[in-house]
C-alpha cells in the first residue's frame, strides 16, 4: 500500500478488496493503514457483512467481527464502526483514532452533495481521474437547487481530473462552465491554459472575449502560460502513458509465471491504476483483457495427491502442468477419519490424519476443498485400512 507495514496479527489468505480505492488488503493494520488515509473516501456502505465476515474467516477475529455486526445491528455510525476497527490493530494510538473518528462524525454532518464531492475531491489528490470523473457527472446529475459556487467548483474540479488526463479539450469546456458558475478567476485561467495546451488559438481569443478580458490582457495571460510549460505537461503525459503500457505488457508476460493462487489477485490489483488510466477504447479494452486472463487462471487449477504412508498424503497445485504453491490450507472432511490437519510441506501440502475408526470394507475418503478466487477446488483420495 505504498510503505513498509509491520503486520503484529494474522495475515490473510486472501485480500479484502476496497472498491473505492481499487487495492487489497491482507491484514488488518494494512486495512487501518488505508482508513488512516482515505478517511474521506468512506461511505455508510463501509460498514458490511463481508467485512465482518473477512475479519473472522480469513484473520480469525470473531471477537472484532462480532462487535462490528452489532454496531451494524444497533443502527450504530460509521465514526463508531471505524474506532472500533482500528482499536483491535494497535495500528493508531487513542488520539489519532479519536481525531480520525472526529472527521467522519463532521462528515456525517454534511450534505451527501457535499460529502460526494469531497470524496471526488480526493479521487483526484490520489491520481484516479478517471473515477473522479465518474463521480464528479453523477454530482452534476443529480444537483438539486445546490449554491451555484458549489456546483462551479465541482465543474472546475472535474476540469483538473481531464487535465490528469491530458484531454485538454474537455478540460477547457468544464473550466468555462466553472468560470460561468463561480466567477473564480483561476478557473478562467486554468480554461485558458487547456486552449494554449491545445494550440487552439480561436478558442483562447473567443474565451478571452466572452469573460471580457481586453486584447491586452488576453495577450498577456497568453504569455504567462508558456509554450515552456506545455512542453512539461506532454513530458509528464508521455512518461505516465508509457508507464501505464509497460505495465500492463509486463504483466500480460507474468501471466505464465504464476506461482502461487495468491499471486493472481496481487496482479489483478496491480492492473486496476492502468485500467482506469486508459481513456482510449483501444488500450482500456487490451488492458480489460489481460485482467479477465488473471481471472480465468483458477478455472485451470488443479490437485494431485499420493500417499505418503500410513495415513498421510500429500497434495499439490498445478496451474496448466506447473506446480504452485498456496499459503490457505484446504478445509479438510472424511467419512470417517479424524484428527483432519493440513500443513505446507515445502511446495506441497501434508495432510494427515487419524483412521482407526474406519472400516475395512468401507470406501474410506479424505475430501479437501480449496478456496480459489472466485471458485473452489475440491480434491477426494480414498485410503484402505489394513
Amino acid at each position: 500500500m505504498g510503505e513498509l507495514i509491520l503486520c503484529n496479527q494474522n495475515m490473510a489468505a486472501f485480500p479484502y478488496y476496497v472498491e473505492e480505492a481499487a487495492i487489497g488488503g491482507y491484514s488488518l493494520e494494512e486495512l487501518s493503514y488505508y482508513i488512516c488515509h482515505n478517511v474521506y473516501l468512506l461511505r455508510s456502505d463501509f460498514m458490511n457483512e463481508d467485512l465482518c465476515n473477512w475479519l473472522e474467516r480469513e484473520l480469525k477475529l470473531k471477537d472484532a467481527a462480532d462487535a462490528l455486526r452489532e454496531i451494524v445491528r444497533k443502527g450504530g455510525t460509521l465514526s463508531e464502526f471505524v474506532t472500533c476497527l482500528l482499536s483491535q490493530s494497535g495500528y493508531c494510538d487513542r488520539m489519532q483514532i479519536a481525531q480520525i473518528a472526529q472527521q467522519i462524525a463532521e462528515l456525517e454532518h454534511k450534505s451527501e452533495y457535499e460529502c460526494s464531492k469531497i470524496r471526488a475531491d480526493r479521487y483526484v489528490t490520489n491520481g484516479r481521474y478517471a473515477a473522479a470523473i465518474a463521480a464528479y457527472r453523477t454530482l452534476l446529475a443529480n444537483q438539486v437547487a445546490e449554491n451555484p459556487i458549489l456546483v462551479g467548483n465541482v465543474w472546475h474540479n472535474m476540469g483538473k481530473a481531464y487535465t490528469g488526463l491530458f484531454r485538454f479539450r474537455e478540460a477547457a469546456d468544464c473550466y468555462r462552465k466553472a468560470y460561468g458558475l463561480n466567477e473564480n478567476p483561476e478557473s478562467l485561467r486554468e480554461c485558458l491554459y487547456a486552449y494554449r495546451c491545445l494550440r487552439d488559438d480561436d478558442g483562447f481569443k473567443n474565451t478571452a472575449a466572452e469573460c471580457g478580458m481586453t486584447a491586452e490582457e488576453a495577450a498577456e495571460a497568453a504569455h504567462r502560460l508558456s509554450e515552456l510549460s506545455r512542453t512539461e505537461e506532454i513530458r509528464q503525459f508521455e512518461e505516465q502513458d508509457r508507464a501505464m503500457e509497460d505495465l500492463i505488457k509486463k504483466m500480460e508476460e507474468h501471466i505464465s509465471d504464476i506461482s502461487s493462487v495468491e499471486e493472481i489477485d496481487q496482479c489483478i490489483t496491480k492492473m486496476r491504476p492502468a485500467v482506469e488510466y486508459f481513456f482510449d477504447k483501444t488500450r482500456r479494452e487490451w488492458a480489460e483483457g489481460v485482467v479477465q486472463n488473471y481471472r480465468k487462471l483458477p478455472t485451470f487449477i488443479t490437485a494431485e495427491g499420493k500417499s505418503d504412508g500410513k495415513d498421510a498424503y500429500i497434495v499439490s497445485l498445478f496451474i496448466k502442468g506447473k506446480k504452485i504453491t498456496t499459503a490457505a490450507m484446504p478445509k479438510l472432511t472424511s467419512n470417517c477419519a479424524s484428527q483432519l490437519k493440513a500443513v505446507p510441506c515445502g511446495e506441497d501440502i501434508l495432510i494427515t490424519y487419524n483412521s482407526e475408526d474406519c472400516l475395512e470394507d468401507e470406501e474410506n475418503f479424505v475430501e479437501l476443498t480449496f478456496k480459489m478466487p472466485g471458485k473452489s477446488l475440491k480434491h477426494k483420495f480414498y485410503f484402505q485400512v489394513k
